[in-house]
């Protein structure tokens, strides 16, 4: 199986006072020798390759002004395109991840432009859209998903942070039945569906007080496990996460964070469905969790 590896290299700025209005950052970042590590087995001799490396590229700190400025002037919108496409071919890279932070379907024409421009290099696109919510109008509907995909290759679509992005003082991650319920918004039917990557998230929230939330890695579990040793962990039947409390300097705390269970559920989920799985991210786990892929 060909796995794509996406690092969190690139930022992209916005010069509005400049002639070149766009540069990024983070190319010092680039290791070469890791690239061709992650591209082919060294003790293959055939150097059959195994692994693409697509980075991802954030606009971070961009006002509301930026985006309407770059989505409404051709000629930055070129620029745009021209500095991603160019960065893309300079690093030899497979493709890369488009992460913005606004809707979606404001993009299309962009996206359409930097998708066509990779393809001509034999290079992909991935695009990160976020999930559908209950309030919020959808990223993307059925039908957009299907005319994006004429110059998207796959989707990386978040379906994570449920319970805070939902404003509840505690609860799971990743309600498995949210997740299917993406699934089936963005791809009714099973057409394109093998484009769609669902967010796995390998980190967990541990909730504290009146809606305290923070995000917690898997040194930081073996932590509070070791100190707090908590006895039982509580399998919740509705959205299949596990999750646990303990208490600290008085304070009662709820740990939901994904076990080998959970995991396998959504892993389940995934084949059931025909889609793929994007890992956020690799790192933030435990060791034993890359045993189930």
């Amino acid at each position: 199986m060909l796995c794509s590896v996406s690092p969190v290299w690139y930022n992209i700025l916005r010069r509005p006072h400049l002639r070149n209005k766009y540069e990024l950052t983070g190319a010092h970042d680039v290791d070469q020798t890791w690239i061709s590590e992650i591209r082919y087995n060294n003790q293959s001799y055939n150097k059959q390759k195994y692994g693409k490396v697509v980075p991802r590229f954030r606009t971070e700190s961009w006002t509301q002004t930026d985006y309407l400025s770059l989505l409404n002037s051709f000629n930055e919108t070129r620029q745009f395109v021209k500095l991603l496409v160019d960065e893309c071919h300079a690093q030899n890279f497979d493709g890369l991840v488009l992460e913005m932070g606004i809707s979606s379907i404001l993009l299309r024409d962009l996206v359409q432009e930097l998708g066509e421009s990779l393809h001509q290099q034999a290079k992909e696109l991935i695009l990160v859209v976020s999930p559908i919510r209950k309030g919020v109008p959808p990223p993307l509907t059925a039908a957009q998903f299907d005319d994006f995909s004429l110059f998207v290759d796959r989707f990386s679509v978040m379906v994570y942070d449920y319970s805070t992005s939902m404003g509840h003082s505690q609860g799971p991650n990743a309600d498995i039945n949210w997740v299917e319920d993406n699934i089936l918004h963005f791809t009714p039917t099973s057409h394109n569906r093998d484009k769609l990557l669902l967010g796995l998230n390998l980190y967990g929230t541990d909730y504290s007080g009146s809606k305290q939330s923070n995000p917690i890695i898997g040194k930081d579990i073996i932590k509070i496990l070791e100190k707090h040793k908590p006895t039982k962990f509580v399998w919740d039947e509705l959205s299949a996460e596990h999750h646990f409390e303990y208490v600290k300097t008085g304070v009662k705390h709820d740990v939901w964070y994904p076990t080998l269970k959970s995991l396998e559920q959504r892993i389940l989920l995934a084949e059931d469905y025909g889609t793929g799985l994007s890992l956020w991210e690799v790192g933030q786990g435990l060791d034993y969790f890359y045993e189930l892929f």
